[in-house]
């Protein structure tokens, strides 16, 4: 890890690493830093007071190339989902940065959605879409939320929260197809049992790179204990 960031901001607490396996992001006490194994270079914040001024809280992720950063805004005192461009410099003037409404505990990205888990045990979805305004831009905009509650005792206790898209049934071969690219369950590791829990068929679905619509709060069937 580069010396310049490691020195200030031990211990690490995340990593991410992208589906090619060539770019690197870390977090520490305060900001983040990424590598490229292809460059062999770091991009630090130019910035120190943008590094100072951002705790991460949930996690990292890569999408594309984009670092999906849960972080809380330490002047402004308030949690937010960001995306900064690779390519980029690491500058806040770059990223996409959305307001979130709770304490945001873990990350999890799938296709397009990113899930964000909160401290009073509910879950946000939110949606990552390319600006049309803007070659290579991309806003986050809330799609779904939905109240975890029930299966989690203390929000302590979750180790991680991921979207799928597998169900436990398949109404047909053609109809599992179709929903390959739909967030069918939300698969929920609560002190290490591992639940999945699936939409009801009524309420909507949170398809791929989908646009808000009701952001009303859905409902569960009866969970499934995997392991």
């Amino acid at each position: 890890i580069d010396s310049t960031y490691l020195e200030s901001n031990w211990p690490l607490r995340f990593t991410a690493v992208d589906t090619s396996g060539h770019q690197v992001a870390v977090a520490g006490r305060r900001g983040f830093a990424h590598y490229s194994l292809v460059s062999r270079k770091w991009k630090l914040f130019g910035n120190v007071a943008q590094e100072l001024s951002m705790a991460v809280t949930g996690g990292l992720a890569w999408w594309n190339d984009h670092v999906v950063v849960s972080c809380y805004n330490i002047p402004d005192r308030r949690e937010e989902i960001r995306l900064y461009p690779r390519l980029s410099n690491l500058d806040n003037s770059y990223a996409s940065i959305t307001k979130v409404r709770s304490d945001t505990l873990l990350l999890s990205l799938f296709r397009n959605i990113i899930l964000l888990f909160r401290a009073d045990c509910s879950a946000g979805l939110y949606g990552i879409i390319r600006r049309s305004d803007s070659p290579g831009s991309v806003t986050v905009e809330l799609l779904k939320e939905v109240s975890l509650s029930l299966f989690v005792p203390h929000p302590a206790t979750v180790v991680s929260v991921t979207l799928t898209s597998v169900r436990a049934e398949v109404d047909d071969l053609l109809g599992s197809r179709q929903q390959a690219g739909v967030a069918e369950s939300v698969l929920l590791n609560v002190a290490g049992q591992l639940l999945m829990l699936q939409w009801e068929r009524s309420a909507s679905q949170v398809p791929e790179g989908s646009r808000p619509r009701q952001r009303k709060r859905l409902a569960f069937c009866p969970p499934v204990v995997l392991a």
